[in-house]
């Protein structure tokens, strides 16, 4: 994926997933909605999760299963990680969702 071929919602889900994973280790699907839920507003889960495939199969997100979590039916997570091509896309693009 270029950076000509990024939408909005690519950039923003792109710049939660670096963010997240930078400062609490958890870039669930999940808490992507979440954070973007609470920075820039309404936005359904199923945008996230269908971004997030889009760069995945993009190569500029890759995904980690965690360990089950500590409690009974506990359930492995994906969780995401920005890649080297994402991180370059990050750097030409200037772009923030913290509050």
């Amino acid at each position: 994926m270029t950076i000509e071929a990024l939408t909005v919602n690519d950039a923003l889900v792109l710049t939660a997933v670096r963010t997240l994973a930078d400062h609490t280790d958890d870039a669930s699907g999940v808490a992507v909605w979440r954070m973007l839920t609470e920075n820039i507003g309404q936005i359904a889960r199923s945008t996230v999760y269908s971004t997030l495939y889009l760069l995945l199969n993009g190569g500029l997100v890759r995904t980690i299963t965690t360990k089950p979590v500590a409690k009974r039916g506990g359930r492995r997570r994906q969780v995401y990680r920005v890649t080297s091509a994402g991180s370059k896309v990050l750097a030409k693009i200037n772009f923030s969702i913290e509050g």
